[in-house]
């Protein structure tokens, strides 16, 4: 099991320093699969903000629980 700080490191250098999966699957010394899967669950929650986004007054509670689970 990953720390959160390690989460959150993984998704700043895919997101923000543009690395590939497989150097920073290197560089913080974590499989490949493990930096897969967090990168596909932020981008999947993303993707549903988005979507709830679109009719935020009926989706407010949602959106914010989204955000939680995200952060």
């Amino acid at each position: 099991m990953i720390r959160l700080d390690q989460k959150a490191e993984i998704l700043m250098k895919y997101f923000r320093e543009n690395k590939s999966q497989r150097a920073i699957s290197r560089e913080l010394g974590i499989s490949r699969t493990t930096v897969q899967k967090y990168i596909k669950e932020f981008e999947s929650k993303n993707k549903a903000l988005r979507e709830l986004k679109k009719d935020e007054d009926h989706n407010k509670a949602e959106i914010l629980l989204l955000i939680e689970e995200m952060a």
